[in-house]
């Protein structure tokens, strides 16, 4: 049986149930029923039979406060160790019976809320072994107190599975402080998931910590786990109930770098991802997905689709480069990209995009006449020529595709501009009949006689 390594300083106080309130070496605990109040200065060691203070580390004390009874316990100034006992205002003699009840009694208290929690575990392990210390967790007070138990009691090698579902269940419905809860949460490790009743619990309390911050920490450190892909899925659902954008991108982007997005987790993980409200979130998100994870043309549908729900032009034409960069495009999805690229209003980020898809693609056939959907619909004439004459010097098959071009070039209203652009495709197209016949009759539209002549001369 392992023994744990780092039980914390005996006097960091934390919120119970009912009420708890500290200051500095003060603490009160209110829970309805008793009012305890605390204060103390060093560590505190207890007889073997915990009916007495054995001693106080420097020459420390110990105020101990509950209902109408009242202890003090330390130094005098020969060194000589003292009681002082006061029930109902009443002055006790320490050496009488009932003086030596009262301190058998608040000691007792005493360790209800978690001093000597070391000592005391020893003593229960020799006693009754994990079974009295279970049994020792629903006795203490405090939220402190119980997770000093419980967190002895998570990394015990002789655990058996009813018992770490015990503790588990503990954790679950005894702990409240989102922080110790956290911290017992996450000294689990894998193996001890196996169990699927326990899994199920170990996630019902991660489900109900409140704070964000707490919650993504749990998250993170079990997906570090070699867990198994539902567990995974558990983790993703979790992520929907993380309220902060911050802390739930960063559970998402946990998942990612651990390579835990299997095909049957990636759907609910995008949705998540959707569900943050930040678009500098989501998108950093999402591009962590495309940068570290394989997108194949199937899971590309619903990532285009997630990439969608970004408001912001910036960051969707940024997760939309990034899919270009990593050369995550085929035919068969570029006509979904070019849709989403369509969903972005500003003209300088759509061009960019555009500017870049043209360099990487090959466009045919229907994906060629959406990409020239795309193009016009940039509003500043002078990119959209230069995305017409980017796209004629690349290889492009087909009359079609050429006369489509060719239409688009006529669409610009500036004759100094359309002139030129159909100058560049005049070098590149191919010259049969029927193109040439396109590239007049767009000709025809420059109504300057010299833009006119040196489009005509070009084709001649």
């Amino acid at each position: 049986m392992k023994t744990s390594k780092n039980l914390i300083a005996l006097f960091i106080l934390l919120l119970i149930a009912s009420s708890c309130h500290h200051w500095g070496n003060r603490m009160v605990i209110d829970n309805g029923k008793d009012r305890i109040e605390v204060q103390s200065s060093g560590e505190i060691a207890f007889n073997d039979d915990e009916t007495a203070i054995e001693s106080i580390s420097g020459h420390g004390y110990v105020r101990f406060l509950k209902n109408e009874k009242k202890f003090l316990a330390g130094y005098k100034k020969n060194g000589e160790f003292k009681y002082e006992l006061y029930n109902d205002g009443k002055k006790l003699d320490s050496d009488s019976p009932e003086g030596k009840k009262i301190i058998t009694e608040m000691v007792r208290s005493m360790i209800s809320t978690g001093f000597g929690a070391k000592e005391h575990i020893k003593r229960l392990v020799q006693k009754g072994g994990i079974k009295a210390v279970l049994a020792e967790v629903d006795k203490i007070e405090t939220d402190f107190g119980k997770s000093v138990y419980l967190e002895y009691l998570i990394p015990c090698d002789s655990l058996t599975a009813q018992q770490l579902l015990e503790i588990t269940g503990k954790i679950a419905k005894q702990i409240n402080s989102d922080f110790e809860k956290s911290k017992l949460l996450q000294k689990y490790n894998a193996g001890q998931l196996k169990d699927s009743l326990t899994s199920f619990v170990y996630f019902a309390a991660a489900k109900s910590i409140g704070s964000d911050f707490e919650k993504a920490n749990v998250l993170k450190a079990i997906v570090k786990q070699p867990i198994s892909d539902k567990q995974t899925g558990e983790i993703v659902a979790l992520s929907k109930t993380v309220e902060s954008d911050f802390e739930r991108a960063n559970v998402l982007k946990e998942i990612i770098h651990q390579n835990k997005l299997s095909e049957p987790v990636l759907n609910p993980f995008l949705n998540s991802a959707e569900l943050i409200k930040s678009d500098f979130e989501k998108a950093n998100v999402l591009k962590e997905l495309i940068h570290v994870n394989k997108i194949d043309s199937k899971s590309i549908v619903p990532f285009l689709n997630s990439t969608g729900t970004i408001n912001s032009d910036f960051e969707k034409a940024n997760v939309l480069k990034e899919i270009i960069h990593q050369n995550k495009l085929d035919e068969a999805n570029l006509s979904l990209f070019l849709n989403t690229t369509g969903t972005i209003n500003s003209d300088f980020e759509r061009k960019n995009i555009l500017d870049e898809l043209i360099d990487k693609q090959v466009f045919q056939g229907e994906n060629f006449k959406n990409m020239l959907t795309s193009v016009h619909q940039i509003q500043t004439e002078f990119d959209r020529a230069n995305l017409i004459k980017k796209i004629a010097g690349k290889a492009i098959n087909g009359d079609d595709s050429w006369i489509g071009l060719i239409d688009e070039a006529a669409q610009i209203t500036a004759d100094f501009e359309k002139s030129n652009t159909l100058l560049e495709i005049a070098g590149k197209m191919p010259k049969t009949e029927e193109i040439k016949a396109s590239y007049m009759k767009a000709a025809k539209t420059i109504n300057a006689e010299n833009e006119f002549g040196k489009a005509v001369k070009a084709i001649n």
